[in-house]
């Protein structure tokens, strides 16, 4: 535990630290290949190589057009990762699935402690206008 005593305010990174976006995109990319050879956790480490390589900024990309185009990137480095093919199809799949956020377990329990100890806080985002 931290003294709280110290720290006056927290500000929080709202995704992937406060909640995550469901299904998980590994789940998504696992239904789209449909190949039982191809597991999770060779999945997860296609995504963690190609988001060092290809990082995603909703600073440089404001546009639904340039998004699509930097997805069709990535998409083709990921997919040549796992040696699967169809990349081209799968914005359009990922975009037809519907996504909620959810938050972490203990996300509520660490805002209601550091209100108890009138931290200040707030909510970051790297998002732009909306959080979708």
């Amino acid at each position: 535990m931290f003294n709280t005593k110290q720290i006056n305010t927290v500000l929080f990174d709202f995704s992937n630290t406060l909640a995550f976006i469901t299904p998980r995109r590994e789940e998504i990319l696992s239904n789209f290949i449909d190949d039982n050879a191809t597991s999770k956790e060779k999945i997860l480490k296609a995504y963690i190589r190609t988001d060092e390589d290809l990082p995603y900024s909703s600073i440089k990309i404001k546009t639904q057009s340039e998004r699509r185009l930097f997805y069709e990137r990535y998409n083709d480095l990921l997919f040549g990762r796992l040696g699967a093919s169809n990349s081209h199809n799968f914005y359009d799949y990922c975009y037809g699935i519907k996504k909620e956020w959810e938050l972490y377990e203990d996300a509520i329990a660490t805002i209601n402690f550091l209100r108890s100890r009138k931290v200040r806080m707030g909510i970051i985002s790297n998002f732009g206008k909306r959080l979708n």
